[in-house]
């Protein structure tokens, strides 16, 4: 069971008010987090066989941090990746030109 407060908007948009922390869960897939909102931090470490981001959250106002898991693919949503690489400093706005690297381990702002 999951102790997680979080705020549920009419169109199904979920927002929690801090951090989303899934460490040393044994995950092997994300939940469809898709339609939620993380006004925090979003952590996700240490599940060995998670090899993809996939259904990750919307938007993450914090930290992105994806450390210590199988991971294959960055499939970040499109929103969530713009949103990333805005705050690392790269303003194209366009994401499928931007080549992710599988082996950086935290993608987080400066």
């Amino acid at each position: 069971k999951w102790e997680i407060p979080f705020e549920k908007a009419e169109d199904g948009t979920i927002t929690v008010p801090g951090d989303l922390t899934l460490n040393n869960m044994g995950l092997k897939s994300l939940p469809d987090l898709s339609k939620v909102i993380v006004k925090g931090n979003f952590v996700c470490v240490n599940n060995y066989e998670l090899t993809s981001l996939k259904g990750g959250p919307q938007v993450v106002h914090g930290t992105y941090q994806c450390n210590n898991n199988g991971l294959t693919s960055l499939d970040l949503s499109r929103r969530a990746a713009k949103e990333v690489l805005y705050r690392a400093g790269i303003r194209n706005t366009d994401v499928d030109q931007v080549v992710w690297s599988t082996t950086v381990p935290v993608l987080s702002a400066p």
